[in-house]
């Protein structure tokens, strides 16, 4: 996976905005937007300060690994989800008031639950 793309995707599945994660990491708002261009490189302390941030491991945010810890009940409902038709989900995700522009960003962000 593009590495770039991966921390876009946890960027925007956050409920922080690129404005507030470039303060908690003490760059310019101009920094980050290069930084996910791909026009200049994080650093490792950066992508542990980043990470931190995200509240998401390292390998997580670098990787497509997603390491949860859901007990056995969450695990069976998250499959149930993946497993349901698109109707279905549309439903779950209206009566638990998950709106639609949030439900995208979390689908790029699926991957091994364990």
């Amino acid at each position: 996976m593009d590495v770039i793309r991966k921390i876009r995707d946890c960027i925007r599945a956050s409920s922080l905005t690129q404005k507030e994660i470039s303060a908690k990491l003490g760059i310019s708002e101009d920094s980050m937007v290069r930084y996910l261009k791909g026009t200049s490189q994080f650093k490792l302390d950066m992508l542990i300060r980043l990470s931190e941030i995200l509240q998401i491991s390292l390998i997580e945010l670098l990787t497509d690994e997603v390491f949860t810890n859901l007990s056995v009940e969450e695990e069976e409902l998250l499959e149930a989800y993946q497993r349901a038709d698109a109707g279905t989900q549309k439903i779950v995700r209206k009566i638990l008031d998950i709106p639609e522009d949030r439900s995208k960003s979390s689908e790029s962000l699926n991957g091994k639950v364990g």
